[in-house]
């Protein structure tokens, strides 16, 4: 199945229902009269839910995607969880003109957080270069997709490269920095440690799309998606902290998650 919504104990659901009208996306009829779909990293999609989605699209239907390589935010929500598999959008991004490097995962020296670290004969800090910080050097200038952008947070994020002679326009709005890799997802499905990764990291150079715009290029297609390569920025412990007043518990945000969010939306709904 295909959720448009957020679990509701997260933030991200609470501040899109002060803006919006939220209905659940559980088989394709649910498609039907509705402004924009926000679709957070499907699994196992139905092949009618797909082709509902793909006619959508071209029919004039605004799109928020968030992809993933393995959602860790599902092991923070609950302990049980196990890390789910990549995002599965189908032959989806291929008829929209673009790939996601579901196989790999980008690591960012310059950006990294610091994490802690205690062993039997070790207690310290290191850098974390698969949960980074995304900075106003790596976001798109003069775009409203990135107004007012100063810091966000993500981790085992992926990458997006436009196909060639696609009928589309890609415009990328987040970047990793330039003291960046690619590596193999495996880093992060099989747990390799922070300071392992540390150790081998070297700069490849290359740049690393971690947010588009997908414009239509035929006016009888009109395509327009926004496309993200991370879902757990979604996830409050990702972008607010929790304080308690009174007896009351209130998610306090930190870094601006939500708001590209809302930003991306403001843009669809034009």
């Amino acid at each position: 199945s295909v959720d448009n919504i957020i679990l509701p104990e997260w933030k991200i659901a609470s501040e899109l229902k002060k803006y919006y009208d939220i209905k659940p996306v559980k088989n394709p009829k649910d498609l039907e009269n509705i402004d924009i779909l926000l679709i957070a990293h499907p699994q196992s999609m139905p092949k009618d839910m797909e082709r509902a989605i793909y006619d959508y699209s071209v029919d004039g239907g605004k799109i928020l995607a968030f992809f993933d390589i393995a959602a860790e935010a599902l092991k923070l929500a609950g302990p049980q969880t196990k890390l789910s598999h990549q995002s599965d959008y189908g032959t989806l991004p291929e008829k929209w003109g673009f790939r996601f490097f579901d196989n790999a995962v980008v690591a960012d020296l310059d950006n990294s957080s610091e994490i802690s670290i205690e062993t039997a004969d070790y207690a310290g800090t290191t850098q974390d270069l698969i949960q980074f910080y995304l900075m106003p050097s790596g976001f798109t200038s003069g775009l409203p997709e990135t107004r007012n952008l100063k810091r966000m947070l993500v981790t085992s994020a992926s990458i997006f490269m436009p196909l060639k002679d696609a009928p589309t326009h890609f415009i990328p709005l987040i970047q990793a920095s330039d003291q960046s890799e690619l590596l193999s997802s495996e880093v992060v499905t099989q747990n390799i440690h922070p300071a392992e990764i540390l150790r081998h990291f070297k700069a490849d150079n290359r740049p690393k799309i971690i947010a588009a715009h997908i414009l239509g290029k035929n006016n009888n297609q009109p395509l327009d998606i926004i496309i993200v390569g991370d879902s757990d920025m979604l996830y409050d412990s990702f972008w607010t902290t929790s304080a308690l007043v009174g007896n009351q518990q209130y998610n306090i945000p930190l870094l601006d998650n939500g708001n590209f969010v809302l930003n991306a939306l403001d843009v669809l709904s034009g």
